[in-house]
């Protein structure tokens, strides 16, 4: 992957509109995990919102990246590495916007099980799966809706729009998308 020719187009989208959808379900500021962050646009998103956010992602550029976006800012941490270094504490929200699907075979499923764990009773998860039509499928965890609706059988759904169509990636390249748009809360 070309770093910098993914974080000028990303830059240029923005923030996900996902966080538009995200935003009528959130409460007064708390404490967020933002996992897989990518150009940093979602949590410089939380910092405006004035939430605490603990930042998670693999990839070494994308934290130099929002290190230097950011600069000292105490209601953020930047933490490199595996996703499960975020589930230190209980949050109120945990956002996996378009990354948690990178994690593939059974470490999926056990990524996906501590990031709704360390969900706060009433708290949300929101973020995306991909669905087994993605033109992505065979470098990353796919899954239907009933076996999405099995590793969250006691969820409230506040929001699940499934899709299925042609469109575009970062790049601006052609890209069939199976995506589902998930808010969830977890029970009192």
């Amino acid at each position: 992957m070309d770093f910098k020719q993914y974080f000028e187009s990303a830059k240029k989208l923005g923030p996900n509109p996902f966080y538009k959808e995200l935003d009528p379900h959130l409460g007064d500021p708390g404490k967020v995990l933002e996992l897989g962050f990518g150009v940093g646009t979602g949590v410089l998103w939380w910092l405006d919102k004035g939430w605490e956010v603990t930042a998670v992602d693999q990839g070494s550029e994308f934290c130099e990246h929002l290190r230097c976006e950011i600069g000292e800012n105490a209601k953020c941490e930047i933490m490199e590495g595996d996703y499960c270094m975020g589930f230190n504490d209980q949050y109120d929200v945990v956002s996996a916007v378009f990354s948690i699907f990178f994690v593939t075979g059974d470490r999926f499923y056990e990524v996906f099980n501590q990031s709704l764990e360390c969900v706060k009773p009433g708290g949300l998860w929101a973020g995306q799966l991909l669905g087994p039509d993605d033109d992505w499928r065979d470098d990353v965890t796919t899954l239907t809706y009933p076996e999405i609706k099995e590793l969250v059988p006691d969820w409230k759904i506040l929001q699940w729009n499934e899709v299925n169509r042609a469109g575009k990636t970062v790049f601006n390249e052609p890209k069939h998308w199976h995506v589902h748009h998930l808010i969830l809360q977890k029970p009192e």
